[in-house]
């Protein structure tokens, strides 16, 4: 990658010493792009405008259904009966238990009652955000990509008549109900482990009966079985309550000879023992890694990264042998494999990160292929929060943060973004504190948000500045003086002498985003087509210049992060002389301090949160930072943050500026990974015929 040696700003201009061609454009009136190599995020003029293409219709957007799986006939009509558009239908059930074939199933027979036809979203670790970007993308593509503003998005939106399924979604409450409002016209599915609305149609999924389970092991023994062992299978169906992969597992390791139906009937330790035995070379060190990710799909390139050039051969064969559930080229744990020991998660936890970090880092490595990988990448950076040392969280961080911005998922690198400032403040890091700044700065501009983006390009100015980063702070002195100046001349300066506000108004302007490693150009629409009349735009807001010794007197609220050294101070005023009464003399006011409530609620199990400072009843003086960290324990796993704090990361920061009310979400860990479903069950239970794992990415024959 060439190292930036100078940056030259001027009107519609921007010169850089090596090479230019990696870019992401932001749309508007008028088009502005730049072409850098390197890894801050750049503002500047262009002129390229985008063009959105319709995409011929009905869609058809659905992976295949599994091959050799045996229908859901019940579960399926049941979904297709209770299809209509503006009505979301929940389809749950626990892990493995068949929700992807249910869905997939009734998408082939919906296909022809829907006008503007289907759209399948894998929907894990994906902010609503990301989702409605996603379900847009199903219907138009743009040359180049263009990130839509919500607003307009939502409008486009509003207008499709379609059914669209969220496979494996993992949101809120209050955000799975803003996809029914978004989505008006179209019909929604949304399938997970438990119920996400809680409320209104839902097909649970559960188990086979004796009949259909031993079809299966028929099936996959590729023979009858005897006398003898229909009593074991018998007994094995009752222990593991029908479930279908399972049962899989025990028919493979028989057929391979590993162990009897009778002692697969032992429960999952038996089980994960008889599939453990004589397993291929290195078979043992990849179960390891995967049981690590906690039932985290892994693709052959970050597996072969962290576990050798055999991995994905090692992988297929253990698949085949049902220890390992495949949606060919992704593997993962499932079954009675799925368990994994906490001390064995953390030791494998480092040797994931360097792997990842590697992996997705390659100057060769695809942007879309990074994208391919976004729940393992999210999920490993999640952990990386929570107990990694702050350059690890920051690298990467780096690594993945051009796919993500390149690939319009712009939710999830801002979440990323965050991480990764609170990370390196945690650790003292001002380099990686600063990067992220001046990231989230720049995204908050292109987002319509430039008093959060002034804030936070200061901060980082003030950082790289004291740091003595040259280059860095080259790079947000540009952007800084992108948003402050006007076309073709200075930054405005009031007569009372009062610092300049932001001279482009966000909703009249586009901008082109420079990422290391992304080979493609996106637009971002700001709202409206070129030469909209400047009376739509919003006046921009009074913006405080940041300089290292004073305040913002601004806290930017979009991203939740208060750069370090920028709060206002209270009777900072008064210290500068500027708190004097009109006879010269000063006046001491005692004031009572006004106090907020912080209040955290949970969904699914109770895990373990902690806040810092800590309060007991949750009341807080005004203007304390208040860090909130949740961890994983044996029997709950976190999920991700709602309410006044909407990330899935483990930490979350809050100022307390107004009463706070924060959502955080679990989801238990059983100990046979089978028997527990978080959430409420829904009135319709279907258990019949064989079933594929509910990730998209696995099948079950």
């Amino acid at each position: 990658m060439s190292e930036w040696r100078h940056i030259e700003a001027g009107p519609g201009a921007l010169v850089v010493a090596g090479d230019a061609t990696n870019s992401v454009i932001i749309n508007g009136s008028p088009i502005i792009q730049a072409r850098v190599d390197g890894p801050n995020a750049l503002l500047a003029e262009a002129v390229l405008a985008p063009r959105r293409i319709a995409l011929p219709l009905p869609r058809h957007a659905v992976p295949a259904t599994p091959s050799g799986a045996v229908d859901r006939a019940d579960e399926r009509a049941a979904l297709l009966r209770s299809l209509v558009p503006g009505t979301a239908v929940e389809v749950h059930g626990v892990a493995d238990i068949g929700k992807t074939v249910v869905l997939l199933g009734a998408l082939v027979a919906a296909d022809p009652r829907w006008p503007d036809g289907i759209v399948y979203v894998y929907a894990r670790r994906k902010p609503l955000s990301d989702l409605l970007q996603e379900v847009y993308d199903g219907f138009f593509e743009h040359d180049p990509p263009v990130l839509q503003p919500d607003q307009e998005l939502r409008r486009t939106l509003a207008e499709r008549r379609a059914l669209v399924v969220f496979d494996a979604i993992d949101l809120d409450r209050q955000d799975a109900g803003q996809l029914s409002l978004a989505l008006p016209g179209c019909a929604l599915v949304l399938a997970a482990r438990g119920r996400t609305l809680g409320t209104g149609p839902a097909i649970r999924v559960a188990g086979l009966d004796e009949t259909a389970a031993v079809e299966l092991v028929e099936q996959e023994l590729g023979r009858a079985l005897t006398v003898a062992e229909r009593a074991e299978v018998r007994a094995l169906w009752q222990s593991v309550d029908g479930h279908p992969f399972r049962l899989l597992q025990a028919a493979g390791a028989v057929r391979d000879g590993s162990g009897t139906f009778a002692e697969a009937a032992g429960g999952d330790p038996a089980l994960a023992e008889m599939l453990m035995r004589s397993l291929p070379a290195g078979g043992r060190d990849v179960v390891a890694l995967l049981a690590a990710l906690q039932g985290e799909t892994a693709g052959v390139g970050p597996l072969t990264e962290c576990a050798g050039l055999r991995a994905a051969d090692v992988a297929a064969e253990l698949a085949r042998r049902r220890v390992l559930a495949t949606g060919s080229p992704r593997y993962r744990v499932a079954g009675a494999t799925a368990g994994a020991p906490p001390s064995a998660v953390l030791d494998a936890e480092p040797r994931w990160r360097k792997a990842l970090t590697g992996w997705a880092a390659d100057p060769d490595r695809k942007p879309a292929a990074v994208l391919d990988e976004a729940p393992l990448l999210l999920d490993a950076f999640a952990r990386a929060v929570a107990r990694a040392p702050a350059a690890e969280t920051v690298a990467l961080a780096r690594a993945i943060d051009g796919a993500l911005a390149w690939g319009r998922r712009w939710g999830s690198w801002g979440e990323v973004l965050e991480g990764a400032h609170d990370a390196a403040v945690a650790g003292a890091d001002p380099h990686g504190e600063a990067w992220a700044l001046h990231q989230l700065g720049t995204r908050a501009y292109c987002l319509g948000d430039p008093q959060t983006a002034v804030t936070q390009l200061e901060a980082a100015l003030a950082l790289r500045e004291r740091i003595g980063d040259r280059e860095g702070a080259a790079a947000t002195r540009h952007n800084l003086d992108f948003i402050l100046r006007p076309p073709g001349g200075a930054p405005d300066e009031k007569p009372d002498g009062s610092p300049p506000r932001p001279s482009r108004p966000w909703l009249s302007i586009a901008a082109v985003l420079a990422l290391a490693g992304v080979g493609a150009a996106i637009a971002v629409s700001r709202g409206g087509e070129a030469g909209e009349s400047a009376s739509t735009t919003p006046a921009s807001p009074e913006i405080t210049t940041v300089t290292p010794s004073t305040s913002t007197g601004v806290t930017p609220t979009s991203t939740g992060v208060t750069p370090t050294g920028t709060a206002s101070t209270p009777g900072a005023g008064a210290a500068g002389g500027g708190g004097g009464t009109p006879g010269g003399g000063t006046t001491t006011t005692r004031t009572q301090t006004k106090q907020f409530t912080l209040t955290i609620n949970f969904s699914g199990p109770r895990g373990p949160v902690t806040k810092d400072p800590e309060d007991e009843d949750g009341h807080y003086d005004e203007g304390t930072t208040v860090t909130l960290r949740a961890q994983d324990s044996e029997l709950a796993r976190f999920l991700g943050w709602g309410g006044d704090c909407r990330r899935s990361f483990p930490t979350c920061t809050l100022t307390m500026d107004q009463d706070h009310t924060v959502l955080a979400r679990f989801v238990a860990i059983d100990p046979k990974s089978t028997n527990s479903t978080p959430g409420t069950t829904g009135p319709t239970t279907f258990g019949s015929s064989t079933t594929a794992p509910s990730d998209a990415s696995s099948t079950v024959p």
